[in-house]
């Protein structure tokens, strides 16, 4: 009988032992969603803990069998900490665990009968990821974006927009697609952050480029939203923090001079704003009179993106108001927007092209 009670005693201590505490699960819970907010922001130097805290959350649901509730929650948290754990290996060493892709997936299936819509479009924004990237299957990405953005997730929304509007990984081009769902995620308001502001600033991009396509003062509507959006922005935050940068401000300084939209005084308050001198001195040369020594001075220290996105500026000016200067230097600034490979600037051009308009 002393036996029987002493190894009752050592299996009760031993389950006790190795049994996973509460506090050691909302310390692996934090650190994943720490790390899945930083975004893009988390390196190699993640790996180790975020391997261990998604072990962690494995052995806890095949030991304690938790009830469905608290399942929904751990494995939503797991699926999070293997995609950003199979990006880091990905984007880092080009490799994956592919036992991982089987939990994230298998994970993705549980929680599609256990969230709310909201809920399963942020699992959804993730698993599009991971079947685009790290599964290499295209049509199943696009199927699972397509129903989160019917859900009302920003992120699927502008996924789909660029997709639609430049014809990648297989989708159609579409203007008008792309158009319709900039226009859903505006509605989002500031729901995702900046997401809205960025889709009026596209919207906005694409109203001046094809007309054809919006109302005759879209623009302008889409340019008072913008800037009602960022308003409420720096209101929620309770700060300078801003949606509407330098480039945003470019364009619509540039855009607006062009369309004949603000007086002298408006486009001065523009140009004031800018704290980055290169935008200033793209904006000081709308000023003055153009030649190819010119734009190509200005152009010269953007970075790649920063590059694609100011020379199709200059270079759509150019084509309404200046088309000698446009013919000098069309193909030299067309050359490197190739070559630095910015999708949406290439698509735009080639649409141009196709409609004779370029």
């Amino acid at each position: 009988m002393m036996r029987h009670l002493l190894l009752i005693i050592i299996i009760t201590f031993s389950i006790k032992s190795f049994a996973i505490s509460d506090e050691e699960i909302n310390a692996a819970l934090n650190y994943i969603h720490k790390t899945s907010i930083m975004d893009g922001a988390v390196s190699i130097d993640n790996i180790e803990r975020l391997s261990a805290t998604t072990a962690l959350i494995t052995n806890y649901l095949l030991s304690m069998k938790p009830d469905i509730k608290i399942e929904a929650v751990l494995k939503e948290y797991r699926l999070r900490g293997l995609e950003t754990l199979n990006f880091i290996r990905f984007n880092n060493d080009k490799y994956v665990y592919p036992d991982e892709l089987e939990f994230i997936l298998s994970d993705y299936e549980f929680l599609k009968l256990h969230l709310n819509k909201k809920q399963l479009s942020n699992i959804e924004y993730l698993v599009g990821r991971v079947f685009l990237h790290l599964v290499d299957d295209k049509r199943n990405a696009y199927v699972i974006w397509e129903k989160c953005g019917y859900s009302g997730h920003a992120g699927c929304m502008n996924i789909l927009a660029s997709a639609y509007f430049s014809g990648i990984e297989g989708v159609e081009q579409s203007i008008e697609k792309s158009i319709h769902w900039h226009k859903n995620v505006i509605k989002t308001g500031i729901d995702f952050n900046c997401s809205g502001i960025f889709s009026a600033i596209k919207l906005q991009t694409l109203a001046y480029s094809f007309p054809q396509k919006f109302e005759p003062n879209d623009w302008l509507a889409l340019n008072k939203e913008k800037i009602r959006l960022e308003r409420l922005i720096k209101k929620r935050v309770e700060s300078n923090q801003s949606c509407y940068g330098n480039m945003a401000k470019l364009s619509e300084y540039m855009h607006g001079k062009s369309l004949g939209y603000f007086s002298q005084e408006k486009l001065n308050e523009l140009k004031s704003s800018f704290d980055v001198p290169q935008f200033l001195s793209v904006a000081v040369l709308f000023n003055d009179s153009f030649n190819r020594a010119d734009v190509i001075r200005v152009l010269s220290p953007f970075s790649e993106d920063a590059y694609c996105d100011v020379s199709l500026l200059i270079l759509e000016y150019l084509k309404r108001h200046k088309k000698d200067v446009f013919d000098e230097v069309n193909r030299e600034i067309e050359d490197k927007i190739y070559q630095f490979e910015c999708e949406f600037h290439k698509t735009l051009i080639s649409l141009k092209q196709t409609q004779g308009q370029w």
